[in-house]
């Protein structure tokens, strides 16, 4: 990662990410709350899984929007979920480690990206992070959110 997408990742971190929910989430969710429960869930990864099977993004030139590709199939998909399902590959699924309050428009350029936010719940926008043990800064998605916002996405 340069030192540009660097302090922009520490930025949102330090702006957009409010709190370490994972004990409230996890209390919830073994008293029965549904939504707590949900959060808990894996979260399907239908982009891993389309890359896997030897599919690609790539530019569109007549629309400029990214399509998924495969060298051998003449196929074009506009999302890796439809890519799975009319292809019948099946998501990975990629284990909820924790869960953060984060802000709206951070939960937002989050689910663009794939990940699992419950929305309001008790007054929360809470993000299902799926990696661990690393600083919130260097997340892939979050470098994803780095450079998706600086293409004006």
């Amino acid at each position: 990662m340069d030192l540009d997408t660097h302090e922009k990742a520490n930025q949102i971190v330090r702006t957009e990410i409010f709190a370490d929910l994972s004990a409230l989430v996890l209390a919830m969710a073994s008293e029965g709350d549904e939504e707590a429960q949900e959060l808990t869930y894996g979260v399907l990864d239908y982009e891993s899984a389309a890359k896997e099977a030897g599919w690609a993004l790539s530019d569109n030139v007549d629309t400029f929007d990214d399509v998924w590709v495969h060298d051998e199939r003449s196929n074009q998909y506009s999302d890796a979920r439809r890519l799975c399902d009319a292809e019948g590959i099946e998501a990975h699924e990629r284990e909820v480690f924790e869960h953060w309050s984060v802000s709206s428009w951070l939960a937002s350029q989050l689910e663009k990206h794939g990940e699992k936010i419950a929305r309001d719940w008790y007054g929360h926008h809470v993000w299902a992070r799926t990696t661990t043990g690393q600083s919130i800064s260097i997340d892939a998605v979050i470098e994803d959110v780095v450079r998706a916002v600086a293409r004006g996405e």
